[in-house]
């Protein structure tokens, strides 16, 4: 039974990757439509009401288990010039979110829904950060 609970884990995480790296794909789009999903490299952890698989693939994500903290950890994620991964809700520097490490930051943000690219410059080859908070 194990495995059959692995093997299913492995191929909703499948879907998860592919929409967040096909990005014209009209299905995805659909789910956009359907679930509200932001428009970062990754979908956020907030389950959805309607049912469907969608919703599982989104509860596999969201819930701390063994086989979600071996799929985040062995995440790689890619930064580039163009990069639409949320500063905030994707996992890019840890196995989890920013907005999950620090609650309080996030909390105080105006920038909630920002890419990595828009918080920032280079100047050089230094990256100028420019984080901008709530008072």
């Amino acid at each position: 039974m194990g495995d059959l609970v692995l093997k299913n884990a492995a191929l909703l995480f499948k879907w998860w990757w592919r929409f967040a790296s096909e990005e014209g794909a009209l299905w995805r789009r659909v789910i956009q439509s359907l679930y509200e999903e932001d428009q970062g490299i990754l979908v956020g952890s907030n389950v959805p009401i309607l049912n469907g698989p969608w919703r599982a693939i989104k509860k596999l994500v969201a819930e701390d288990t063994p086989i979600s903290q071996a799929f985040f950890k062995n995440l790689e994620v890619k930064l580039g010039e163009e990069s639409k991964i949320l500063f905030w809700k994707d996992p890019w520097v840890l196995d989890k979110p920013l907005r999950v490490v620090f609650q309080e930051l996030f909390s105080i943000s105006s920038q909630k829904t920002e890419t990595i690219s828009n918080m920032g410059w280079f100047e050089g080859l230094t990256w100028r950060w420019t984080l901008s908070w709530r008072r």
